[in-house]
């Protein structure tokens, strides 16, 4: 056999396996990157459905991000553990619809945007004098 012959024999077959091992790796690699985002959405989710849940609506811009996760959850192959949450989601009013219901119903309206509460906490407190600026 000639140098060649020897090098064809050995040569060939070693770089096919060095390549099939890489790309092996590769796709360990690619799989539980694939996992590890897949469970931060479902742990994303999660958050945002108990968040919601517990206030009690959620507004569009709240939908459509929440809608946006759970499809790029469901692509990555999630189970339907969560497709009952998104339904119960789905089904929480919106801002307008919940005021609209709890005035109607004579309960309280809905407690004011932080921000008034604390420009009114911040005018109360520069006239604890007692004068009016």
């Amino acid at each position: 056999m000639t140098t060649y012959q020897w090098l064809c024999l050995l040569g060939i077959p070693s770089i096919i396996s060095v390549l099939g091992g890489m790309i092996i790796a590769q796709w360990k690699q690619i799989k539980a990157i694939r996992e590890g985002i897949r469970a931060l959405l479902r742990d994303r989710l999660l958050q945002g459905y108990k968040f919601y849940q517990e206030r009690g609506w959620a507004e569009y811009e709240d939908r459509a991000n929440m809608e946006n996760v759970y499809e790029q959850y469901r692509s990555l192959g999630g189970n339907g553990a969560m497709t009952d949450m998104h339904r119960v989601f789905k089904m929480l009013p919106g801002k307008q619809e919940c005021l609209k219901t709890e005035t109607a119903s004579g309960a309280a309206e809905a407690p004011p945007a932080p921000e008034t509460v604390k420009r009114k906490t911040q005018r109360t407190e520069s006239n604890k004098g007692g004068k009016r600026k």
